[in-house]
């Protein structure tokens, strides 16, 4: 099955919103956007800035986050607490979130999250409503739990169903693999084309996978000609046969 991003709203039925991972949202200012612990590590903290001149009010949850069929897959958890859930931040303040672990024992594989932080909607003065439409924003941040020795193992393939062609991307690690500047070369001509991977499906988790599409306006494969991917993994510069 081609890979999908599920939408919150979808899920959650929260209009409208931003589903990013991203350090700025609007007027907000968010650090860490990814969050990590190691196995053995019980709290972190996640700072939340508002940069607008007014006050607001934020929500935060936290989702258990799995991909299944190459689709994102989120469900509620008990495993982590967020300290406070609910935030009013005065203008151009900020706030240190703590971010805890109920379980102290030592997880075999990575265990991953995704942190939601919403802005709460204001009341709408009837007065004003025909100078514009006042958005709330929604962020998405990922929060990994990651045992010492975990490590992703990426494979590759390149494939074709009645879309068009593809590359499936798997990791048979249990670790995840954040993928970046992601090409398709042509080893004959040299030719590279760009995949469409970001930082929101560039996330591939520990023993799932993803699919992405080739543009067929910039590629065609040619018979007898030999294909590799060029591509940061978590950072790192790899490159893998096809």
């Amino acid at each position: 099955m081609r890979a999908v991003l599920i939408r919150f709203c979808m899920l959650f039925g929260f209009l409208p919103f931003i589903l990013a991972e991203q350090s700025h949202a609007g007027a907000l200012t968010i650090s860490p956007v990814s969050l990590q612990m190691d196995e053995s590590q019980k709290a972190i903290s996640m700072t939340i800035k508002n940069d607008a001149p007014e006050a607001t009010q934020i929500q935060l949850r936290v989702f258990q986050w799995q991909q299944e069929n190459g689709n994102d897959r989120f469900s509620e958890t008990e495993d982590i607490v967020i300290s406070p859930p609910f935030i009013r931040l005065d203008a151009q303040r900020s706030y240190n979130v703590r971010i805890f672990r109920k379980s102290a024992s030592l997880p075999a594989t990575e265990k991953t999250y995704r942190i939601i932080i919403d802005e709460i909607p204001q009341p709408v003065d009837t007065r004003t409503t025909g100078e514009g439409v006042k958005i709330s924003l929604r962020t998405s941040h990922p929060l990994f739990i990651t045992p010492a020795r975990a490590i992703a193992s990426l494979s590759w393939a390149m494939k074709r169903d009645n879309q068009g062609w593809y590359i499936s991307a798997r990791n048979d690690g249990v670790r995840h693999a954040l993928l970046t500047e992601v090409y398709l070369i042509d080893q004959n001509t040299g030719k590279k084309t760009a995949l469409k991977v970001n930082s929101v499906n560039g996330y591939i988790l520990g023993l799932s996978y993803r699919d992405y599409e080739i543009d067929q306006r910039q590629f065609t494969p040619l018979s007898g000609h030999r294909y590799q991917i060029e591509a940061r993994v978590n950072g790192k510069a790899i490159a893998g046969r096809l």
